[in-house]
């Protein structure tokens, strides 16, 4: 038994649970203790009535199970809309932060990032043409969003590859297949809170030791959101993985958990 610092892994969406990030994170066992989290709504976590889905209420249940697990200070990661959640954590509860660590995300969504979305897509076709229908058929006025879990899993099975520079059907068919979706939660985020999301007013704000990865490859979340992040934290690190897409930590996992652990170590 060795003490370590403790890590909550938060993950994407918000439609889907930390599952998808299973097995290719556990290795970072060795410099931390990973808690994996579902917010409320997702995963395994409690349904409720959805207007109890804020954002803020998810950043408030983050420090209310650091205090039930007796924990003083915990590093955050958080992949997508994980960092979409760790960094108004950081800014709200500073204290209880060691490092941040935000993979693959923005400071910002709404309108301005669908616009910029839309760009990208366009240029994702052009560079995989076999790409081209799908992400067609997604930016089509008359594409009706999926409602059920069955209907967000089938869609995800053609939709996940996107976030892929070199996927394998094989690891894409796994997750779709034993991810638990939750609908409601992601209505609640689209309707209520995305439009108004903008974190860049209050980067300069964050003290913790601060990690960002981001990929040359990712159509989504771009070099350019993390660049910005970089320069509103004061002694932030960016590093680039050149060979990935969204999911970074899959397609370059050596790399990936070596930047991570030199990070955790550095500032232990």
């Amino acid at each position: 038994m060795v003490e370590m610092p403790v890590c909550f892994v938060l993950h994407g969406g918000p439609l889907i649970d930390s599952s998808y990030l299973r097995p290719w994170m556990d290795d970072l066992a060795d410099v931390m203790q990973l808690v994996y989290v579902d917010y409320r709504g997702t995963g395994r976590s409690q349904r409720m009535p959805p207007e109890n889905y804020s954002l803020e209420n998810t950043i408030d249940d983050l420090d209310a199970l650091r205090l039930h697990l007796g924990i003083e200070r915990i590093a955050v990661l958080g992949h997508s809309h994980g960092g979409i959640l760790a960094m108004p954590y950081a800014l709200k509860y500073p204290d209880s932060v060691s490092h941040l660590l935000l993979v693959a995300t923005t400071p910002y969504t709404g309108p301005e990032l669908e616009a910029e979305s839309e760009a990208n897509q366009a240029a994702l076709a052009a560079e995989r043409p076999e790409l081209a229908p799908l992400l067609d058929e997604l930016t089509q006025k008359s594409f009706r969003r999926p409602k059920t879990e069955e209907e967000h899993r089938a869609r995800f099975h053609q939709t996940f590859r996107l976030y892929f520079h070199r996927h394998d059907p094989q690891i894409v068919h796994d997750v779709a297949e034993r991810t638990i979706f939750a609908p409601e939660k992601l209505r609640f985020w689209i309707e209520h809170e995305s439009h108004k999301y903008d974190v860049r007013p209050r980067l300069h704000e964050i003290t913790a030791p601060t990690l960002i990865l981001a990929a040359r490859y990712d159509w989504r979340t771009t070099i350019r959101h993390a660049e910005i992040i970089r320069d509103g934290i004061s002694g932030s690190e960016l590093v680039i993985f050149e060979e990935s897409g969204h999911q970074l930590y899959i397609e370059e996992q050596d790399k990936f958990l070596a930047t991570v652990r030199d990070f955790m170590r550095k500032h232990s």
